[in-house]
């Protein structure tokens, strides 16, 4: 609901750096902000799986791809396609892909997933990073993992689809 990939009609409006959303949010809307998003569900809605890497990554430079896939860990061409990476791979791709819009906030929705514990302590790193840098991180997540709490400024809990701090 948050990013426009499922709507509910709502009373009210919402502002986000000033710009409006009446009715609905709107994803296109977001991403010019910039606002960066890392889906709950990297395989169906992270990326799709036919394309490239090269694809994915559109529209970088070949310099950014480079500099993107090295800072993810990734060994791949950028001829392979999206389905041949694990998912781990696949979501440190993401959020580096993510990272490099510098966005000003970046939303995770269970940005763990498929990581290893080496995995899990790099996006610790990479988000304390990025804030540190002025971007606000706003984590979704329903796994608990210390790593993602440990460096938590709020912690809230969402029951019934009411907010609990």
């Amino acid at each position: 609901i948050i990013t426009g990939i499922k709507e509910i009609k709502f009373l009210g409006k919402i502002f986000i750096k000033n710009i409006e959303f009446s009715k609905k949010i709107n994803i296109y809307k977001l991403r010019k902000l910039p606002i960066g998003i890392i889906s709950s569900n990297r395989i169906t809605r992270g990326a799709n799986q036919e394309l490239t890497i090269k694809e994915f990554l559109f529209p970088y430079e070949n310099n950014q791809i480079t500099k993107i896939i090295q800072k993810a860990n990734i060994n791949c061409n950028l001829t392979d396609k999206i389905k041949t990476l694990s998912g781990g791979m696949l979501q440190r791709l993401i959020l580096e892909r993510e990272l490099s819009l510098n966005s000003e906030i970046l939303f995770l929705f269970e940005p763990d997933q498929g990581l290893d514990t080496n995995g899990r302590y790099n996006l610790s790193k990479k988000i304390l990073e990025a804030n540190s840098q002025g971007t606000t991180i706003i984590i979704f997540t329903s796994s608990g993992e210390k790593e993602l709490l440990e460096i938590s400024d709020s912690i809230f809990k969402l029951s019934e689809g009411k907010l609990i701090k």
